[in-house]
């Protein structure tokens, strides 16, 4: 079984393939811009962050038709593969913990070249 994502503007449809291409879910988006980043939430099944061009971002879980506002002024995010979501926002990189109430300090930022980033997390 596979789940797809699919942005028509305004409405954000996700496809659960079993047998057919039947959407499953539909979840109109709120006025908040055009998509940037949709992001699945490796660690949690069926969850996924939305990242909005102006920097709102958002938390769905399927088969919920509605989206959870999290954070406003966003610049990218990512999900880690055990749920921790790290964000950038004004130049600082953050990471929450998967419930997004533990913020976890980062010691070090290497960069490597473009796109390529190391952070060092203590845990």
């Amino acid at each position: 079984m596979s789940v797809y994502l699919l942005f028509v503007s305004p409405t954000l449809y996700i496809y659960l393939m079993v047998q057919n291409m039947e959407p499953r879910c539909s979840i109109p988006l709120p006025q908040a811009g055009f998509i940037k980043d949709i992001v699945w939430r490796r660690a949690a099944k069926y969850n996924f962050l939305v990242l909005t061009k102006d920097g709102k971002l958002f938390h769905g879980k399927f088969p919920d038709p509605s989206l959870t506002e999290l954070m406003d002024g966003i610049d990218a995010v990512e999900s880690s593969d055990i749920g921790d979501i790290v964000v950038a926002k004004q130049n600082k990189i953050t990471v929450f913990s998967s419930d997004l109430n533990e913020n976890i300090r980062v010691d070090k930022i290497l960069t490597l070249g473009s796109p390529l980033i190391i952070i060092g997390i203590a845990r």
